[in-house]
Parts: structure tokens; C-alpha cells; sequence
């Protein structure tokens, strides 16, 4: 198993994380005002939401089946 590797800038807000695309995603909950006009922070927003909408259809799906 390789490990996690983890590192934030405090001054800028970026953040680097190595070995878990999951822990990547939930620094990633939300913008502010100023990460708005980040492209490169709204572009990581977007992939997280749509990696969370395809979960949540994958999990809803087996619930159904189980029905």
C-alpha cells in the first residue's frame, strides 16, 4: 500500500495531496468569494461534485436492486 502524502500553503490556500484521490476530495467542499475567481480551484470543484453525483447514483442504483 503507498502511503498519503499531504501539503497546504497557508498564504494561497493550495493544497497538494499524494495516494488518496477520496481525502483530495473532501478538502474540496466548497468555494468562498475569492476561490471563485480561481479557475484551476473551480475546475477541482466541479470534478469533486461530479464524482460524488456518480456515487451517490451508484449507491442508489444497488439500493434499488436490493429492493
Amino acid at each position: 500500500m503507498l502511503p498519503i502524502i499531504a501539503a497546504a500553503e497557508l498564504e494561497s490556500g493550495y493544497y497538494y495531496v499524494e495516494g488518496s484521490s477520496m481525502l483530495y476530495d473532501e478538502l474540496c467542499p466548497c468555494l468562498d468569494g475569492d476561490d471563485i475567481e480561481n479557475i484551476f480551484l473551480v475546475a477541482q470543484y466541479y470534478c469533486a461534485l461530479e464524482k460524488e453525483e456518480s456515487a451517490n447514483s451508484a449507491i442508489q442504483a444497488l439500493m434499488s436492486k436490493e429492493r
